[in-house]
């Protein structure tokens, strides 16, 4: 679902942001796999195995440390979403509320 569905009757507000998702750079792809290298160098060492043997164990740590960055970024963005649609959702509850107050205070007068 996307954010931009909810109207935003407050968008004029200026310390109103939209929310934005960030992208997952390369770089933070690059650091994860690099994890996973120094975690798979690590736990060769140990297992007092050669650091230099088994190069397919070191492709399958980096991949596994990037994918595992990329799920953690994907889960805090869809955190961040939910945070925001439920923000926009009290904002307009209250200026629902408002509204209704001040159209009272009008019909009284």
């Amino acid at each position: 679902m996307s954010t931009s569905s909810v109207p935003r009757p407050y968008a004029h507000l200026p310390h109103y942001q939209p929310p934005q998702g960030q992208p997952f750079p390369l770089l933070n792809t690059a650091a994860w796999a690099t994890g996973g290298l120094v975690l798979n160098a690590w736990a060769r060492s140990m297992a007092r195995l050669p650091l230099v043997a088994g190069p397919v164990s070191y492709v399958l740590y980096s991949t596994g440390m990037a994918a595992v960055g990329y799920s953690l970024h994907a889960f805090e963005q869809s955190l961040y979403t939910r945070q925001e649609m439920q923000k926009d959702k009290i904002v307009i509850r209250r200026m629902a509320l408002l509204e209704s107050t001040s159209d009272e205070d009008h019909s009284e007068h």
